[in-house]
């Protein structure tokens, strides 16, 4: 798998990430995606390239549940994420690493990693020394922003799954800040500082 090592500048200024979710949110979510020949990237995904610019690093946080339901093993769970990976990369769109929870707590014990849970933000934040006053959480589901909230990223944005519809209540959307119908105006939003 490709991972960039990013280490702290000289100047010891703190990163600047954008946390993508992936499916729904990069790739169209099928539900419990195990094939490569369903993973269809998202329209739009490009404008990622406007942060990159900016010196934005992009780390996907994503639950895979397929492992725990038995779907597929952890290797092929990760070499698809490898795969997802070279898709985006051909589109100009840097992942710097991905982090993934295989664990469902009806399939396997409780974790700390599956979100809405902040682990895997938590690893990210440590590993990467993420300035969390000025870094985002990109996902479908409130989960996705919560996950990043408890982990204390400031600020989420919230997106339609699939770029078709909501995957939230009516309360959840109404305590959503900021919420758009996709990747791109997601990016307009963040390059415009909100």
């Amino acid at each position: 798998m490709r991972h960039f090592l990013v280490r702290k500048d000289l100047n010891g200024e703190m990163k600047e990430v954008i946390f993508l979710d992936r499916d729904g949110t990069l790739i169209n979510d099928p539900g419990h995606l195990y094939k490569k020949d369903d993973v269809k990237l998202l329209p739009g995904i490009e404008s990622l390239i406007t942060l990159q610019d900016k010196g934005y690093i992009l780390l996907i946080v994503t639950n895979q549940s397929t492992v725990a339901r038995g779907i597929i093993s952890e290797n092929e769970m990760m070499e698809l994420g490898d795969f997802i990976e070279n898709l985006l990369s051909e589109k100009g769109v840097q992942i710097t690493k991905s982090y993934y929870c295989p664990h469902h707590p009806k399939f396997t014990a409780e974790c700390d990693c599956r979100k809405p849970k902040p682990g895997l933000f938590l690893e990210a934040i440590k590993e990467f020394d993420v300035d969390l006053e000025k870094s985002f959480v990109i996902g479908d589901k409130p989960g996705d922003l919560l996950a990043g909230r408890r982990a204390g990223v400031k600020f989420g944005i919230l997106l339609k799954r699939n770029q078709k519809e909501w995957d939230a209540t009516e309360d959840e959307l109404a305590n959503t800040m900021y919420k758009t119908n996709n990747i791109s105006e997601a990016v307009k939003m963040i390059a415009e500082r909100l």
